[in-house]
């Protein structure tokens, strides 16, 4: 194998070292997929791989390394959480999928219902299993947050510095470069799949940031989180994406009705009700070129919003007849290149949730709501009772980033997308178990107060 077969054998000592430490601590596998996640898309660039796959790869190697733990068997009862069983549902559904008379390839089917079927399966079960302590949560806030300003920086290096030889080969494709350069204006995508995605993560990660900055860390902390909130706004300006901007307005809203201070709440509408009659009915700063790209998002004009609607109601027409969809797979990029020429796959879906819809039906689409909703009702009502103020600000701030994600995913297919869709599975998981790290908190400090009393 000449030089690939050299560096395959040089590098047998770490794929060893690695699989010692994953089977040794199983949720490794778990961190490391949601790294590749956020850089999978920029490493096929300049290196043409499956480097999707390798995300699964690592998530079902964790849950390898679970099953041959000794002490697996206190572990399973991990798995009795509604959120688990919540997931399990929607895999076994996708799985029902297969059966669709309208389905035209099981090997789409396998493609596209990884992010969005066994990412979460694996990703949510992973996380009951093993985050089960508070360090671990943290651990995630901080690590995402780090992933944000890789991604704002390489964002701000195309932007300013001008793209590198493999990203221009990337914007060469017709299909890349008629959305991405507009009127000799780049939208930056930084190593992200495209600057949908990139400017959606961005505006989720501004909302996350811009919370934990206004809560109750030391000073240094709270430079570090406003250092993410500010870096991941200028990140989402340049990616010139305009249905990401309902991410950090909903997130705003979100975030003040959850103070249960009623005149902040007013004060905090009435700043951004200004912002939003500023960007609809004035022309302030419209020689900003990430401004304008915004303003136009607000103009019930504009020629994309319609375009959307016409595709809208041709699935409409389409789906009439066919209430679990088209099949998984149908739709968007693997349509074209497993059943070209069928509806679906001719008719942009523009939209995560029109995605589920057009692939699964109004049955998967309503599935998939019910669970969105259950998580949103669970958290809210977790964070609302939680009495220790740092964790509880760390699950307001994923809580209003993720709602505010989920809204903009109306616009975009933003959820379904890596890295923000294995930022949810992942963030709203270790809110799920909020509960446990509160208890195992005041454990340790009682605990503390015994030894200091004795």
């Amino acid at each position: 194998m000449g030089m690939l077969g050299a560096i395959l054998f040089a590098g047998l000592p770490f794929v060893f070292i690695y699989l010692y430490k994953q089977f040794k601590t199983p949720e490794t596998g778990l961190w490391i997929s949601l790294v590749i996640c956020c850089i999978s898309a920029g490493l096929t660039r300049y290196i043409p791989a499956p480097w999707g796959l390798t995300i699964d790869i690592f998530l079902f190697l964790s849950f390898v390394a679970f099953l041959f733990m000794q002490e697996k068997g206190e572990r399973w009862s991990y798995l009795s959480h509604d959120y688990v069983k919540f997931s399990l549902v929607w895999f076994g559904f996708m799985v029902i999928e297969l059966a669709n008379p309208e389905s035209r390839s099981m090997v789409a089917w396998f493609y596209s219902m990884r992010s969005i079927g066994i990412d979460m399966i694996l990703s949510v079960v992973l996380v009951f299993l093993f985050l089960r302590d508070e360090k671990h949560f943290y651990k995630f806030v901080n690590l995402i947050c780090w992933l944000t300003l890789a991604a704002a920086i390489w964002g701000m290096r195309q932007k300013f510095l001008g793209t590198d030889a493999a990203e221009n080969r990337w914007l060469a494709k017709e299909e890349n470069g008629s959305t991405h350069l507009l009127f000799g204006v780049l939208r930056t995508f930084s190593f992200h799949s495209d600057a949908g995605q990139f400017g959606g993560n961005m505006a989720m990660m501004t909302t996350i940031g811009g919370v934990l900055a206004l809560g109750p860390h030391p000073l240094k902390t709270k430079i570090f989180y406003a250092a993410t909130a500010l870096f991941a706004f200028i990140g989402f300006g340049i990616s010139g994406s305009r249905g990401a901007l309902v991410a950090p307005a909903v997130g705003g809203i979100v975030f003040l009705f959850m103070q249960r201070n009623f005149p902040i709440l007013i004060l905090g509408l009435v700043i951004g009700g200004g912002a939003y009659g500023m960007l609809k009915y004035t022309m302030a700063f419209q020689n900003v070129e990430a401004v304008r790209r915004m303003r136009t998002g607000l103009d019930p004009d504009n020629p994309s919003l319609h375009a959307r609607f016409r595709n809208q109601k041709t699935y409409r027409k389409y789906l009439a007849s066919r209430p679990i969809g088209a099949g998984i797979g149908s739709a968007g990029y693997w349509g074209k290149r497993f059943s070209p020429g069928t509806v679906p796959a001719e008719t942009p879906t523009d939209s995560y949730f029109v995605r589920i819809w057009a692939e699964m039906g109004i049955i998967g689409l309503l599935l998939n709501i019910a669970i969105l909703g259950y998580w949103i009702g669970r958290a809210g009502n977790i964070i609302w009772n939680l009495r220790d103020p740092i964790l509880a600000n760390m699950c307001l701030a994923l809580f209003c980033g993720f709602i505010g994600m989920i809204f903009s995913s109306y616009g975009n297919q933003i959820l379904s997308g890596f890295p923000t869709n294995m930022m949810l599975y992942i963030g709203s998981s270790l809110v799920c178990l909020a509960p446990l790290y509160e208890r195992q908190r005041l454990k340790r400090i009682q605990e503390s107060l015994q030894v200091e009393a004795s």
